[in-house]
């Protein structure tokens, strides 16, 4: 065996392990623990972001998930930071609003800035108080619901591991990776908030991120932001540079790192070969899709996150299994595929998990 490759595997895998290992509930999957603020705080580590058209007519429904270490004993959001939904009407982030909470024990507060990219640490004028794991209804229809649910991501992190360690330091596409067929995050449970707005607030098309910022030394830092599902746990392939600077500034930004999504892609579709009659051109059609990283959602429609279009997000899509094969150019799926007893079709849609704190 190849004294680089086997130095580059035992690596890959080292680091693997150890994360499932020295951080508790780890979730190597969607976007967990980029950042060492992340790392150091894992109540800001932003898990997924979902958009789509609620059971009632003419809302619709913005959730953001975090803390992938959450757990019953502990209240799964944090005092000393923000958590921000940002939701513009127009892909250039010029107009929309951001949707703040700040958490003081098991209440929080609901604070609306009048533009959508707001920067880390921005106020804005709150709009509703509440407490977390009881459902609150604004006088403007506006529908919130905070606490500890189940993690309704679906994803073989094992296989996907093994997956991409033999693609990465072996150049080999072997599916077999996925045998396994075990879904990591079926036992987990995360920090969901869930956010029901009327239509009439929003644009024909609205473009969703979600960030968190911490304060700390009396200045906020951004912690993590995301969109769309593995964009650097799989887009950006092994590039720790270019992931650390996707999470670490905002979408206005993204522009300079398509090449890097490009070029994995051009690789990946090389290696599994697929796309053979112009892999270079899918390749930038993939780059295009998920940058800049926003959730685009065609407000009243049905959403669906799948290879036949990114319209907004449900907790039923398999996330997992439609970036794996776009960013592979092939029909593939991970074998983890059901998380029918981790949703619901009720706001709040998550399924919640009743803890020691929040229950009064």
């Amino acid at each position: 065996m190849n004294k680089n490759f086997f130095n580059h595997t035992i690596k890959y895998l080292t680091l693997f392990i150890v994360s499932f290992l020295t951080i508790p509930f780890t979730a190597f999957g969607s976007h967990h623990f980029e950042t060492v603020l992340s790392q150091k705080y894992p109540h800001f580590d932003t898990v997924d972001a979902y958009v789509f058209q609620s059971q009632r007519d003419g809302y619709t429904t913005f959730i953001m998930n975090v803390n992938p270490g959450a757990n019953v004993d502990v209240n799964p959001f944090a005092s000393n930071g923000l958590y921000n939904l940002h939701i513009a009407n127009n892909k250039d982030m010029k107009e929309g609003m951001t949707l703040v909470l700040k958490f003081d024990g098991e209440h929080f507060n609901l604070e609306k800035i009048e533009e959508p990219n707001a920067s880390h640490g921005s106020r804005g004028a709150v709009i509703a108080k509440g407490h977390i794991n009881k459902t609150l209804t604004t006088k403007n229809g506006i529908k919130i619901w905070a606490g500890l649910a189940k993690d309704p991501f679906m994803g073989n992190a094992a296989g996907l591991g093994q997956f991409k360690s033999l693609l990465f330091y072996e150049q080999r596409f072997d599916a077999s990776a996925f045998d396994n067929a075990e879904d990591f995050f079926a036992p987990r449970m995360v920090g969901s908030i869930v956010i029901e707005i009327p239509n009439s607030m929003l644009g024909e098309m609205v473009y969703y991120f979600i960030s968190t910022s911490l304060n700390e030394d009396n200045h906020f830092h951004q912690v993590n932001r995301m969109a769309n599902v593995l964009v650097t746990h799989m887009l950006f392939g092994p590039n720790e540079s270019d992931s650390l600077a996707h999470v670490s500034e905002r979408p206005d930004t993204d522009a300079k790192r398509k090449y890097a999504i490009s070029g994995n892609v051009l690789r990946a579709v090389t290696l599994a070969g697929t796309q053979k009659k112009n892999p270079v051109a899918y390749a930038d059609k993939i780059a295009t899709m998920f940058i800049p990283d926003l959730m685009s959602y065609k407000v009243g429609t049905e959403a669906s996150y799948s290879v036949e279009g990114l319209n907004g997000r449900t907790l039923a899509d398999d996330a997992m299994d439609t970036v794996l094969s776009l960013w592979l150019g092939k029909v593939m799926t991970d074998r983890a595929n059901e998380n029918a007893t981790r949703r619901q079709e009720v706001f709040p849609y998550v399924i919640p998990v009743k803890s020691s704190t929040g229950s009064k």
